[in-house]
């Protein structure tokens, strides 16, 4: 809360203290069918990963702070992509915020979230029937 308080301050006083945090969404598309979520139709569409890797060098250059990763749909599509995306994020000194269902993990993904000291899962306990 300080660092924001510390930009509208910076704000208010004419300076362009650049955005807080940046939201990536990823894909459009699930390995699930929840009743909660919207099906869609479409093929399934995923984030072009050099964009996202341009984003967070434009991201690190205006002093961000939080990257969340979150999706229409599951971020953990193209698993072996995001997971190489979420070790940028900490690389970068981000704080790093990811939402999925979990069900696309491998366990050595787990492992490497706890090796780069991710910050932030939300694991959905939403599922496609009782």
């Amino acid at each position: 809360m300080d660092e924001q308080i510390k930009r509208l301050k910076m704000w208010m006083n004419g300076e362009k203290p650049g955005p807080y945090s940046l939201e990536l969404y990823t894909d459009i598309g699930c390995n699930l069918f929840c009743k909660f979520c919207d099906p869609d139709p479409r093929p399934l569409k995923h984030l072009n990963f050099e964009v996202a890797y341009k984003l967070l060098e434009d991201a690190k250059d205006m002093n961000v702070k939080v990257v969340r990763v979150i999706g229409v749909g599951d971020p953990f599509m193209k698993r072996q992509k995001m997971m190489d995306l979420l070790i940028k994020i900490k690389d970068y000194g981000f704080f790093g915020y990811v939402v999925t269902n979990g069900s696309l993990f491998k366990e050595e993904d787990i492992k490497n979230l706890v090796k780069i000291k991710w910050d932030e899962l939300r694991i959905s306990l939403h599922g496609p029937n009782k």
